[in-house]
């Protein structure tokens, strides 16, 4: 658990045999030292009278009073500022600092979740930074995991420390430290789909290294080239995730709609480097492309991503829904669309007119982008265009086998 000037981390480590294994990880950026700062200094501005002093020098003074009561055993400590003098007490310094805490809670609730654990099974807890000197959030979440804190470590020197070996492991080093640490990915990787929906492959929290593998097709008949948009978020539309790059597979035998078969591979190494694959797999045409999710992002975008999956997530699930079922619907128009061009004389006039007016209806609620009325309209076509399915199936057939004898037909089936 890291509490530092700027920031709240907490991350949960299974350690066997010297081996460290991230399970997962949570934060917030507008958590942190600083917070407990402003909190002071706006209590002491509520004691104040009007005057000149500006706020710089009251949260410095605030600074101080907070290092004061952490450190002496008075429960109240005096304050002076130019002609003013006042006392803070410990227990009102608690209750200040009570919703700053109850957030930190809310954060190891939400961990336990992301590893499906409870505070039960936990074995250590290990605070880290200079706020996690604060008696009252010592208390805290002593309380909160029911067990001692290690806590005979400087929570400053813990972090110089473990920057110091890392450093010491990426020099080559390994022979001196004996320990390895498996990160988890920030998060979650995946691709673009049609209509702008995002297929993760890979899932915020899993143990590097990673792989994935998931088959896609063509859209359209004929495509001879597919682009896949590499996006990495927790959003469910890509718009609303981060671009990582574009792999191209391009030379791809033109087939009907639906028939190639693209197995895309998302490899993520012990050193979060993503090398991601596209294989057609009738062909063997084959494209890669390598990248580094991490490079340029910043503890805070991580949080913020992660914040804003949870903050939209009932909005994003009503995209992805919508999404999908556009796309599922105007694959069947084009397809309808295409069958009624070559085969319309199959249907009566009173099963065109239905056809056709069904058709109109989806096209209507695309448009208006009513997943309801969308919903309804894919419902009462489906089984006219089931049937119309069944009558070009069985049109083809006859066509193929009219004038054959027995033996041809069984060649013909062979």
């Amino acid at each position: 658990m890291i509490w530092g000037g700027g920031t709240f981390d907490i991350s949960l480590l299974k350690l066997s045999n010297g081996l460290f294994e991230v399970i997962a990880t949570r934060g917030d950026t507008a958590l942190g030292g600083d917070d407990i700062d402003h909190l002071v200094a706006k209590w002491m501005m509520a004691q104040l009278p009007p005057s000149s002093i500006n706020y710089s020098q009251i949260l410095i003074e605030a600074r101080k009073a907070k290092e004061a009561l952490n450190t002496l055993e008075d429960t109240e400590i005096l304050i002076s500022l130019d002609a003013w003098q006042g006392t803070l007490s410990l227990a009102v310094f608690n209750q200040l600092i009570e919703p700053l805490i109850a957030k930190m809670l809310a954060l190891c609730d939400a961990v336990l979740k992301d590893a499906k654990m409870k505070v039960g099974d936990i074995a250590q807890v290990v605070l880290v930074g200079g706020s996690t000197r604060l008696k009252y959030l010592r208390e805290k979440v002593s309380g909160y995991f029911q067990q001692e804190l290690l806590i005979d470590i400087d929570p400053d020197k813990t972090v110089a420390m473990g920057a110091a070996i890392q450093a010491s492991q990426l020099m080559g080093n390994r022979s001196e430290n004996k320990v390895l640490l498996l990160d988890v990915i920030p998060l979650s990787l995946g691709v673009e789909m049609i209509g702008g929906v995002v297929e993760k492959l890979l899932m915020r929290n899993t143990t590097l290294p990673a792989m994935s593998k998931e088959i896609f097709t063509t859209f359209k008949d004929g495509q001879t080239g597919l682009s896949l948009h590499i996006v990495q978020g927790e959003r469910e539309l890509a718009k609303d995730c981060r671009s990582l790059a574009t792999l191209d597979l391009l030379g791809l035998p033109p087939m009907p709609a639906g028939k190639a078969r693209i197995e895309v591979t998302f490899r993520v190494d012990a050193d979060g480097l993503l090398s991601v694959e596209a294989i057609e797999q009738t062909t063997g045409i084959s494209s890669e492309i390598t990248v580094q999710p991490t490079y340029g992002l910043q503890a805070e975008e991580i949080h913020a991503f992660i914040k804003d999956s949870i903050e939209y997530a009932q909005e994003d699930i009503a995209l992805r829904k919508w999404h999908e079922k556009a796309i599922e619907a105007t694959a069947l128009l084009e397809y309808l669309e295409s069958a009624l061009d070559k085969d319309r004389t199959l249907l009566s006039n009173e099963e065109l007119n239905r056809l056709q007016q069904d058709m109109e209806n989806i096209g209507l609620a695309l448009k208006d982008k009513n997943i309801l009325h969308l919903n309804q309209s894919l419902k009462s076509i489906t089984p006219l265009a089931n049937t119309f399915a069944e009558m070009r199936l069985n049109a083809t057939l006859q066509s193929v086998l009219a004038g054959k004898s027995l033996n041809d037909i069984e060649s013909t089936l062979l």
